[in-house]
């Protein structure tokens, strides 16, 4: 639904049926146009659904249609998809436009957010022992009062991307918060720009941020004793964005010391996003395929029962953090 006191430029309708197919067909009779699905941009699926059925068999209408399009976004519902369409956007026509727009404009600018397309998602699926991890999206009360002054309760509600929806052997096995997704982004290098609060004075509130601007992550597997093992490799180049007054004295061993305190907190959240991923039984990562192809003998012994050597796999993460200009202005706002 759109959002404001216009009239809404999207139509939502409810079809069911015995399949997907189905339930396309019987949305036919509710139209008096015929459906074109090469406009799909995005599907969205219900947790319960993502749950109980195996996402392949959910999605493969869309590999096999003529009208089915690679490059339509994938998201998960956190509840129920319907509550995500009536829900009102707060700047597109349409819902389906304001999450497009979240999709391919804003989610690389906090890389707290993974959204992959149906391509992206048969390539995880096509591969033995490699895991789907997705976009989730929530339909959350907004603090502001609605435009318009209209106090209905659709008006109310908005979406949002909020961390990842992870699976295992094809079926939801549960979420990632923000940092647990930025941790995955990093390990796989797909981490774009974010910010990285500091806390440097005893006081509880964050003083500094440290904006990333570039990094690279590299998973290089090894064998020990006869056993796989993990290393994370993460490079990481920002400046520091901002900095509260306080007693800093702003020269090398300043920089050497917030580079170490960037580098621990990328370390936490990238062994959070192995300890999370390991729970679920869910290789997200790809190790699985890393370790096939140097050692391919030794994954033929394991790829079967992959998921079992994948939640004891050993992961070391290092994290190597470059701090090259401070991105502000040194002269402060001077007092009158």
């Amino acid at each position: 639904g759109g959002g404001g006191g216009r009239q809404s430029a999207a139509w939502v309708v409810t079809s069911t049926g015995e399949t997907i197919q189905d339930a396309l067909g019987n949305f036919a009779s509710r139209t008096s146009r015929i459906p074109f699905y090469s406009h799909i941009n995005i599907v969205v699926i219900g947790k319960k659904a993502a749950e109980q059925a195996n996402l392949e068999n959910i999605l493969s209408l869309f590999y096999t249609s003529k009208e089915g399009r690679l490059r339509t976004w994938v998201l998960v519902a956190e509840g129920d998809t319907r509550d995500v369409f009536i829900s009102g956007s707060e700047l597109e026509p349409y819902i389906a436009a304001e999450l497009e727009g979240m999709i391919i404009e804003t989610r690389h600018r906090l890389s707290k957010a993974e959204v992959c397309n149906l391509k992206d998602v048969g390539a995880a699926l096509a591969f033995p022992g490699r895991d789907v991890i997705t976009g989730k999206v929530d339909v959350f009360q907004t603090p502001e009062p609605p435009p318009g002054g209209q106090q209905t309760q659709q008006m109310h509600s908005s979406v949002r991307l909020h961390g990842s929806a992870v699976f295992s052997e094809g079926k939801l096995a549960g979420w990632f918060e923000d940092l647990e997704t930025r941790g995955y982004l990093f390990i796989v290098g797909k981490a774009q720009r974010t910010f990285v609060p500091l806390q440097l004075e005893r006081d509880p509130l964050f003083d500094a941020s440290i904006r990333i601007l570039k990094s690279s992550g590299k998973i290089i597997p090894e064998m020990e004793e006869g056993r796989a093992r993990i290393k994370v490799e993460i490079r990481v180049e920002g400046h520091l964005e901002e900095l509260s007054p306080g007693d800093h004295t702003v020269d090398e061993a300043f920089f050497a010391m917030i580079e170490e305190m960037v580098a621990q907190e990328l370390q936490k959240e990238a062994y959070m996003a192995v300890t999370k991923a390991q729970e679920y039984r869910a290789d997200i990562f790809g190790f699985g395929e890393h370790i096939y192809r140097r050692y391919p003998v030794y994954w033929r012994q394991v790829k079967d029962n992959w998921r079992d050597y994948f939640v004891n796999l050993p992961v070391e993460v290092s994290v190597d953090v470059v701090i090259r200009r401070t991105g502000m202005s040194w002269e402060g706002v001077p007092a009158r």
